[in-house]
Protein backbone atom coordinates (compact mmCIF):
# COMPACT_ATOMS: atom_id res chain seq x y z
CA UNK A 1 0.00 0.00 0.00
CA UNK A 2 1.13 3.28 -0.18
CA UNK A 3 2.17 5.59 2.71
CA UNK A 4 -0.07 7.92 4.79
CA UNK A 5 0.03 12.04 3.62
CA UNK A 6 -0.20 13.27 7.33
CA UNK A 7 3.27 11.76 7.42
CA UNK A 8 4.72 14.11 4.35
CA UNK A 9 5.76 16.95 6.95
CA UNK A 10 7.29 14.61 9.58
CA UNK A 11 9.28 12.78 7.06
CA UNK A 12 10.64 15.92 5.71
CA UNK A 13 11.57 17.34 8.57
CA UNK A 14 13.57 13.97 9.48
CA UNK A 15 15.59 14.01 6.14
CA UNK A 16 16.29 17.48 6.88
CA UNK A 17 17.84 16.79 9.95
CA UNK A 18 20.27 14.50 8.97
CA UNK A 19 21.22 17.09 6.00
CA UNK A 20 22.13 13.67 3.37
CA UNK A 21 23.93 14.39 0.24
CA UNK A 22 23.07 10.29 -0.94
CA UNK A 23 19.90 8.94 -0.28
CA UNK A 24 18.46 5.24 -1.42
CA UNK A 25 14.86 5.03 -1.04
CA UNK A 26 13.93 1.03 -0.35
CA UNK A 27 10.11 0.79 -1.77
CA UNK A 28 9.65 4.00 -3.27
CA UNK A 29 6.64 3.66 -4.92
CA UNK A 30 5.18 6.48 -6.70
CA UNK A 31 8.11 8.28 -5.79
CA UNK A 32 6.81 11.35 -4.27
CA UNK A 33 9.68 11.36 -1.74
CA UNK A 34 12.47 12.06 -4.63
CA UNK A 35 10.39 14.81 -5.62
CA UNK A 36 9.67 16.09 -2.34
CA UNK A 37 13.59 15.45 -0.92
CA UNK A 38 14.93 17.24 -3.96
CA UNK A 39 12.02 20.39 -3.31
CA UNK A 40 12.62 20.70 0.68
CA UNK A 41 16.45 21.13 -0.28
CA UNK A 42 16.58 23.39 -2.80
CA UNK A 43 13.90 25.62 -0.79
CA UNK A 44 16.06 25.07 2.22
CA UNK A 45 18.78 26.59 1.05
CA UNK A 46 17.06 29.52 -1.01
CA UNK A 47 15.47 30.40 2.63
CA UNK A 48 19.12 30.75 3.62
CA UNK A 49 20.04 32.68 0.51
CA UNK A 50 21.14 30.13 -2.15
CA UNK A 51 19.13 30.75 -4.72
CA UNK A 52 21.16 28.32 -7.15
CA UNK A 53 18.61 25.82 -8.07
CA UNK A 54 21.48 23.04 -8.59
CA UNK A 55 19.94 19.58 -7.36
CA UNK A 56 22.94 18.97 -4.53
CA UNK A 57 21.40 15.52 -3.43
CA UNK A 58 21.63 12.42 -5.04
CA UNK A 59 18.83 10.17 -4.74
CA UNK A 60 18.45 6.57 -5.88
CA UNK A 61 15.57 4.01 -5.81
CA UNK A 62 15.23 0.26 -4.87
CA UNK A 63 11.97 -0.83 -5.81
CA UNK A 64 11.05 -4.25 -7.37
CA UNK A 65 7.41 -4.08 -7.52
CA UNK A 66 6.56 -3.51 -11.69
CA UNK A 67 3.68 -1.56 -10.91
CA UNK A 68 5.78 1.40 -9.44
CA UNK A 69 8.75 0.45 -12.01
CA UNK A 70 6.61 0.47 -14.91
CA UNK A 71 5.21 4.08 -14.54
CA UNK A 72 6.15 6.44 -17.28
CA UNK A 73 7.47 9.31 -14.69
CA UNK A 74 9.60 6.49 -12.96
CA UNK A 75 12.66 6.63 -14.11
CA UNK A 76 12.91 10.57 -13.87
CA UNK A 77 12.45 10.42 -10.81
CA UNK A 78 15.65 8.96 -9.42
CA UNK A 79 19.70 9.05 -10.14
CA UNK A 80 19.74 5.26 -10.22
CA UNK A 81 17.70 2.56 -10.40
CA UNK A 82 17.78 -0.81 -8.99
CA UNK A 83 14.74 -3.32 -9.22
CA UNK A 84 15.85 -6.00 -6.84
CA UNK A 85 14.68 -6.75 -3.77
CA UNK A 86 16.52 -4.85 -1.16
CA UNK A 87 17.27 -8.31 0.44
CA UNK A 88 19.16 -8.80 -2.51
CA UNK A 89 20.65 -5.69 -2.77
CA UNK A 90 24.09 -5.24 -4.01
CA UNK A 91 25.86 -1.76 -4.71
CA UNK A 92 28.16 0.27 -3.17
CA UNK A 93 27.04 1.41 0.96
CA UNK A 94 28.20 4.71 0.82
CA UNK A 95 24.08 6.39 0.97
CA UNK A 96 23.67 8.79 4.74
CA UNK A 97 19.77 7.99 4.48
CA UNK A 98 18.12 4.90 3.34
CA UNK A 99 14.67 5.64 3.62
CA UNK A 100 12.35 2.62 4.53
CA UNK A 101 8.35 4.27 4.58
CA UNK A 102 5.94 1.89 4.93
CA UNK A 103 7.90 -1.21 3.67
CA UNK A 104 8.82 -2.91 6.64
CA UNK A 105 5.54 -4.16 7.77
CA UNK A 106 5.66 -6.62 4.36
CA UNK A 107 8.27 -8.43 5.12
CA UNK A 108 9.46 -10.75 8.00
CA UNK A 109 10.50 -8.97 11.30
CA UNK A 110 13.75 -11.55 12.02
CA UNK A 111 14.65 -11.22 8.28
CA UNK A 112 14.19 -7.27 8.11
CA UNK A 113 16.17 -6.64 11.33
CA UNK A 114 18.82 -8.61 9.50
CA UNK A 115 19.12 -6.58 6.53
CA UNK A 116 19.09 -3.34 7.87
CA UNK A 117 22.25 -4.17 9.57
CA UNK A 118 23.94 -4.69 5.93
CA UNK A 119 23.32 -0.94 5.95
CA UNK A 120 26.40 1.65 7.26
CA UNK A 121 24.10 5.14 6.77
CA UNK A 122 21.02 6.02 8.79
CA UNK A 123 17.92 4.38 8.27
CA UNK A 124 14.16 6.32 8.54
CA UNK A 125 11.33 4.06 9.50
CA UNK A 126 7.79 4.64 8.85
CA UNK A 127 5.26 2.14 10.06
CA UNK A 128 1.78 1.76 11.21
CA UNK A 129 1.05 1.86 15.05
CA UNK A 130 -2.13 -0.20 14.08
CA UNK A 131 -0.68 -2.51 10.74
CA UNK A 132 -3.97 -3.60 8.92
CA UNK A 133 -3.27 -7.34 8.34
CA UNK A 134 -4.76 -7.70 4.30
CA UNK A 135 -4.32 -10.72 2.03
CA UNK A 136 -5.59 -8.55 -0.93
CA UNK A 137 -2.95 -8.34 -4.10
CA UNK A 138 -2.34 -4.28 -4.60
CA UNK A 139 -0.36 -2.77 -7.47
CA UNK A 140 0.69 -6.43 -8.29
CA UNK A 141 2.48 -6.61 -5.58
CA UNK A 142 1.82 -10.31 -3.34
CA UNK A 143 3.43 -9.06 -0.52
CA UNK A 144 0.45 -8.32 2.50
CA UNK A 145 1.53 -6.57 5.69
CA UNK A 146 2.79 -9.42 7.62
CA UNK A 147 4.41 -7.82 10.55
CA UNK A 148 3.88 -4.92 13.66
CA UNK A 149 6.63 -3.12 14.93
CA UNK A 150 7.35 -1.33 18.00
CA UNK A 151 9.16 1.24 19.58
CA UNK A 152 11.54 -2.06 20.87
CA UNK A 153 12.23 -3.00 17.76
CA UNK A 154 14.40 -0.60 17.08
CA UNK A 155 17.80 1.20 18.12
CA UNK A 156 16.70 4.49 18.12
CA UNK A 157 18.84 7.58 17.27
CA UNK A 158 15.26 9.99 17.07
CA UNK A 159 11.48 9.44 17.57
CA UNK A 160 9.32 11.49 15.29
CA UNK A 161 6.10 9.15 15.43
CA UNK A 162 3.01 10.50 14.81
CA UNK A 163 -0.59 9.84 15.81
CA UNK A 164 -0.86 7.13 13.25
CA UNK A 165 2.60 5.89 12.47
CA UNK A 166 6.10 5.08 14.19
CA UNK A 167 8.84 7.38 12.68
CA UNK A 168 12.32 6.37 13.55
CA UNK A 169 15.83 7.19 12.64
CA UNK A 170 18.00 4.36 13.59
CA UNK A 171 21.62 3.52 13.10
Amino acid sequence: MLSFADNISTILKAVRDVNPKRVLDVGGGMGKYSVLIREDSISSRAERGDMSPTDIIEIDCNEDTEYFINQKHHDGLYDNHYHSSVFDFKTPNDYDLILFIDTVEHWNKEETIEMLKKFDGLKLISTPKQTVMYQEHFYGDSRHHITQWAKEDFEIVSDYSTDNSHIFLIK
